[in-house]
This record gives C-alpha cells, structure tokens and sequence, in this order.
C-alpha cells in the first residue's frame, strides 16, 4: 500500500458526549499517536494510552479511531497527532529474501516521518517568504514570553499595561476622542495654557503682575524661583528671615529622590516598574547595577548621598514602608536618618536581601562621626527567608553615634539579627527594642567603647538577647531580655581584648533556653540591682543557673543587690572566677512553688561557689528555699572565701556546704552561726608554737589557769596573763607562751 494522504493529525472539539473520534492516517502502532487535551483556559494535557484512551486500527492502512475513557468535555479541544520514533527498523540483507511487505512498511514510515517534520514546520513562526522582514503569527497568540530587557525585544501585553496605565494615570486626559496637541516649548514657556473656541490648547501670556504671572513663578523649578520667592521667619526673638529655599534644604526626605507611596503600597517596587532600560535609571541613580533593584533602595541610597556630598545633615523618611533589596550604606560623617515620631505614625523599612543588612553606617576602614537613626522600625520581606549576615542595622567605626527609639521586630518575616555594633566609641544607645529574630538580638563587639545604653530590650530571639564581646566602658541601665531561646545576656571574647569596665544596673534575664547570664570574660565590672531568673524548659535545661561566672579572666566584680529566683539550677554560679564581691544577694524564696532554684531536679544552690574560685565576698543578703542542696557550697579547693551576715535560714537542703581549708571566714550568717555555736576546740601546741583557726567561722578563745607570759594574734603582740577571751578570725594563728600551761576553750562566733 501507498501513503495516499498528507494528514498526520485530527482536531476536534467536545460537545460532553462523544467518546470516538476517527484518525484517516496510518500508524504502524498503537503508541504512533500523541493524544492531546486543550481546556477552556488553554491548557494542554497529553493522555495516557490504556488509562485515558484505547486505539483501533493500528498497523492498518485506512487510520482508525480513539476511544476515550470518558466524554471529552463541552468546548475542550482534543488534538491527534501521529509522532513516530525516528529509528530505521528494518534489516536489508545481501542475498535475503524479498518481502515487498517489509520494504513498502519501511518507505511507508519514512515518507510519514517526512510528514512528521512537515507538520512540525507548519507549526513554527516563520516568515512568509525570504525576503519578509517579519514573522507572520498567523493570527494567533505568542505566549510566555519574558518580559523585554533590550530596545528591540518583544513586548509582553503585562509589560505594556504596566507602563501603559502607569503613564495613562498620569496623563491629563479629555473624553473625545481626538484634541490637537498643545504649542511647541518654545511657543508655551512662562505662559498660561487656556483653551480656544474650539476646545484646542493654546499658550498665552498672563497679565504682567496678575496672579497667574505671579504664580508661574512661584510654581517654576528653575534657580531663583518657586520656593526661593518666598521668605519665612521664626516668630521667636533674634530670628531672621530667610527663603523657603535654604530652609528646605535643612532637610532632605527620601520622597524628593522617587519614592512614591501610591507606587507599590507596601510591596517591593522595582526600577523596571519606571525605567525601561538600565541606562535610563542610571540617569537618575548612577549608582544602581539592576532594573531589578528597588525603588525605594534607589531613593533613599540618592538621598543619602546627595546629603553626603554637602557635608551632613538629616534624611527624613516620611510614614510608610520601604522594601530594600540591596544595603543602603551611610560613610559620611553627619548624617542622621530620621522617620516619624512614636505618635505621628510609622516609618519602616523592610530588608528585603537575604543575607546583608537593610542599612550600614561607617566602614571597615575610616571613621565616621555625629551619626544617628531614629524613629525608624525594622522588619524582613516575607518572600526572602532571612540567613546569617541578614540584620537590621551595622555600625562599624562609628564615633559619638545616636541611636534612639529603633526597632526590630519579626514582621512581616523575621529578621535573622537585630543590630550589630562594631568599634563603636563614644556613643548613646536609647530606647531600643528588638523581638523575634532568627539569631541575636543586639551584638556590641569588636572593641566598642564608651557606649551609655539605657532603657532597651531585645526579647524572644533564637539565639542571644545581648552578646557582648571584647568592650570596655559599657555603662548598660533598665534593660531586658525576656524570652530568648538562648542565653538572655552573654560576655566572651575572641582573643582579643576582653570585656573591661561594665557598670550595670536594673538590667533583666529571664526566661531563657539556657543560662540567664553568661559571664566568660569580664574584669573591673559593677553589676547593680539585676535580675536573672527562670528558664524555658525544666526538662531540658536542668543545669541552667541564674549567673554563671566561669572564666580564666572574670576578676574584679561587685555584684550588688542581685536576684535570682525559679532557676532550674543555682541561682548564682561562679566556677572560674576571682576577686568578686557579692552584696545583699537575694536567691530563692521559703519553698513557694515555681520561685525556688533547682527546678530541674538537680542539686541546686542559692549561691555555688566551686573549687576553682579565689577571693570570693558574700556580704550580706538572703538565701531561702533550697530542698535538694545547701543554700550556700563551697568546693573544697576555693581559696580566699568569706561569708559574712547572709540570712539561710529555711533550706531544707542545709545552710552552708563548707569544706573549710584553712583561708575561710564564715560568720554572722543567720542559720548557720549565731553567736555562741560551738566549733571543736583543737589541742593546745606547745609554748611558742602558733596554732591556726581552721574551723571555717570567727572565734572566741577562752583561757584559764596556767602561767602565761605572752599571747600574740598572727605575730602581733596582743596581752599577756591569763583568765582571757581573745577574738580570733577564722584563718588567723594565735601564739601563747607559757611556762605552765593553761586550759582553753573555742566558740564560734
């Protein structure tokens, strides 16, 4: 048989009842067809032969039919199309038998594969002859197409309408439908657009003096004009007159660099939107790399510099959001970045990178000085995932910097960091707030000095509230960090200069993942008046103390007035530390539920003092509640402790856990020894020879009987005779020479 048509495909349209539909074409098999479904929407779905159709007819030479599973649906297009593998089969052997049969398959596949390609071709946008200078779409649409990027691209009909209605909004438009355009520029400079009888545009002069001539000027862009025109003076005492002009320029608002509100309200609006190409943006923003970049970042980074290049002053960010897809950077000395107040609204600004800061002032290699931001709140585009290096703000090399009611918060998406400080000197931190990041809330590193920060918080962050790292001269007042799942407060070092010279006082740690405060690197440090308590699991976290002083290099710290209640271990922990003096310490509370430490079931004290710590003062203070520990240990090879007048009355865990050596002072502490408490009165030493207070506590020696010349308290003469009562301080030797010898007795004090 020959191959007597042309057709190689059927197209037809459902009506929801017919199930057959005819092929007039040969195939060699049931598989030679692709059978294809258009819906309403222009959607294609190629079915699967023996779930979605059957086939008769194959390997005949009439065509056939097919079948459907189920009725093609009213208005859907089906579409049968033969597409053959494109393999030679047949083996042609010298001196074979002749099966005209298997030759004439053989041709037939090959003059419908010629068919194939055809068919193919006929489906392709092609110019109709060669020397057409365009591609005839046959009346049809060209879908999918990217939107153009060059002067001669393809326009898609989303891309036209966008700059269409973009441009139509902003056209003053009649409702006829044809107007004559208005005069040449040359014919309507400095005049008045007025209107002729027939409704057609001219220009005319405006009377000398009038009102409209007086008005074009006002309302004229050119130097000496508009604002320039009109004087302004402060109605205060020594004031003096200026133009509108210079007192504008006092500050600049990002809305006079392009940003628009009606444009993209609250959204990402990108340089696309207003530039057809990057050289037209470049124009206006040189320094922009991208038509995909924002607007908003476009603006306020060209406000920025224009400030810059006048030596400083304020950017003024009106209410509203603004979505930064790249780093505003700030590297000029002066410039502050101001929104509205608390009570005039919202200015926020919406980092909209994944792994770079909305803002950065200063560099890594120059200083700069009187910056500030203010009034300005931070949050995360949603459809960017924040990752490490993503934050609110950096300051790097900042000096005598203001930062004041600033905010992070997790919306609309989280922020990975809130604001970082880096050798930032001489500086003011007030009232700033940072909520819900996915890592630390407030970082003050790289040698930060001299900062006063007060009445700030940094709350439910993943990792950190506030992580401080080799600084000095931290003056830190009435701040929290409520609800961080890692540590609320946290001093370490990188090796370089450690934490020095931090006063703090009224500041909070509560309800962390794990330790309240973490003190590895800290000397000559004031803390005053600070809380830490409670942690986010008792399960989990069963050693998380209030404090934990734990450092090679923690010396040197006064700790006043401290509390640290519902712990899941101690209340205050020193493991490596020296020199610290602990002052009117309140840990614990008479067993009331959920206010004791040792939530976690472990062994816990008010106050665990280990063996690694010299020179430890506790005066003072209250230690109450503890079931499962002493109120107070103290491991065995600590050195230099004193204990001095803390009330551990009402531990059912025991007082003071001492494993007294022979420097340890404990005394006056409610609980444990009162005045008269009996310690073991040790053998009197022979005539000369001095005998040490080992006992833990102050006593008193009672002597009587004997003949005794003298009586010296650690090599100083104190009396002589006998019948006495001497004081002697724990760790203190007393030396009585004696001719005969007397009898003594020791109570603890």
């Amino acid at each position: 048989m020959t191959v007597s048509t042309e057709i190689d495909s059927e197209e037809y349209t459902g009506n929801g009842v017919t199930k057959t539909f005819p092929y007039r074409f040969r195939i060699l098999q049931a598989s030679n067809i692709v059978v294809t479904s258009i819906d309403l929407n222009d959607v294609e779905t190629v079915l699967v032969l023996g779930t979605d159709y059957t086939i008769t007819g194959s390997g005949g030479y009439s065509g056939g039919n097919v079948i459907l599973t189920t009725p093609l649906e009213n208005g859907y297009g089906l579409t049968l199309v033969r597409d053959l593998p494109i393999t030679q089969e047949t083996d042609l052997r010298n001196q074979g038998t002749f099966f005209p049969e298997v030759h004439e398959d053989a041709f037939d596949k090959l003059t419908m594969l010629v068919q194939q390609v055809w068919s193919w071709f006929g489906l392709a946008l092609r110019r109709n002859t060669s020397l057409s200078k365009f591609y005839d779409a046959k009346a049809y649409r060209i879908g999918n197409l990217a939107n153009p990027l060059n002067p001669q691209d393809a326009v898609t009909k989303g891309y036209m309408d966008a700059v269409s209605n973009n441009n139509i909004n902003r056209t003053l438009r009649v409702p006829e439908s044809f107007i004559q355009e208005v005069p040449a520029t040359s014919l309507r400079v400095n005049r008045i657009l007025a209107f002729n009888n027939t409704g057609d545009p001219i220009a005319v002069l405006p009377e000398s003096g009038s009102a409209a001539d007086v008005l074009i000027d006002l309302a004229s862009a050119e130097n000496g004009k508009g604002d320039a025109l009109v004087a302004v003076k402060q109605p205060y005492s020594g004031s003096v007159a200026r133009t509108q002009h210079g007192k504008n320029a006092d500050t600049i608002s990002v809305k006079d660099f392009g940003v628009d509100s009606s444009v993209g309200a609250g959204a990402l609006v990108t340089l696309d939107s207003v530039f057809s190409t990057l050289a037209a943006a470049k124009e206006v923003y040189p320094f922009v790399t991208a038509l995909s970049q924002s607007l908003d970042f476009a603006a306020l980074q060209a406000a920025v510099n224009s400030m810059s290049s006048k030596g400083g002053g304020n950017v003024y960010m009106p209410e509203g959001d603004y979505y930064l897809s790249d780093t505003v950077t700030i590297t000029t000395s002066g410039i502050s970045l101001t929104g509205v107040g608390p009570n005039e609204g919202l200015t926020r600004i919406v980092n909209a990178s994944q792994s770079t800061p909305a803002l950065i002032f200063g560099s890594a290699t120059a200083d700069i000085h009187r910056n500030s931001l203010s009034n300005i709140i931070f949050g995360q585009s949603s459809g960017v995932p924040a990752s490490d290096g993503n934050m609110a703000v950096k300051f790097m090399r900042c000096r005598n910097l203001r930062i004041t009611d600033v905010e992070a918060f997790g919306f609309p998406a989280k922020l990975f960091n809130g604001f970082v400080l880096s050798d930032v000197v001489g500086s003011w931190v007030t009232r700033v707030g940072v909520q819900d990041t996915g890592g630390d809330g407030i970082t003050i590193k790289d040698k930060c000095i001299d900062l006063y920060i007060s009445s700030c918080r940094s709350d439910a962050n993943a990792n950190m509230g506030w992580l401080i790292t080799d600084s000095e001269g931290l003056y830190i007042s009435d701040c929290t960090a409520y609800g961080n799942h890692g540590n609320a407060w946290r001093f370490n070092t990188k090796g370089a200069n450690g934490n020095q010279n931090i006063f703090m006082s009224n500041c909070i740690g509560d309800t962390s993942g794990y330790y309240n405060w973490v003190v590895e690197q800290m000397t000559n440090a004031v803390l005053t008046s600070c809380w830490g308590s409670a942690q986010l699991s008792q399960s989990s976290n069963t050693f998380a103390s209030g404090f934990i002083f734990n450092g090679d290099n923690v010396s040197n710290i006064s700790l006043n007035q401290i509390s640290a209640y519902a712990n899941n271990h101690h209340g205050v922990e020193l493991v490596k530390a020296k020199d610290i003096n602990i002052n009117a310490i309140r840990s614990g509370g008479d067993y009331r539920a959920g206010v004791n430490n040792g939530l976690g079931g472990e062994p816990s004290s008010g106050l665990a003092i280990s063996s690694l710590c010299q020179r430890i003062n506790v005066s003072g203070g209250i230690i109450r509640g503890h079931t499962k520990s002493a109120a107070i240990t103290i491991g065995p090879e600590s050195k230099g402790i004193v204990i001095d007048g803390v009330d551990v009355r009402n531990n059912i865990g025991g007082t003071i856990e001492n494993y007294p050596p022979s420097d340890r002072v404990i005394r006056n502490c409610a609980g444990y020894n009162p005045i008269g408490v009996v310690v073991t009165t040790p053998a009197l030493p022979g005539s000369s020879i001095g005998c040490k207070n080992e006992s833990g506590v102050d006593c008193i020696v009672y002597l009587t009987g004997g003949n005794v010349q003298n009586i010296e308290i650690d090599n100083v003469y104190v009396t002589n005779g006998t019948n006495q009562s001497i004081y002697l301080s724990a760790g203190s030797y007393i030396n009585i020479s004696y001719t005969t010898s007397p009898t003594w007795k020791w109570v603890g004090q």
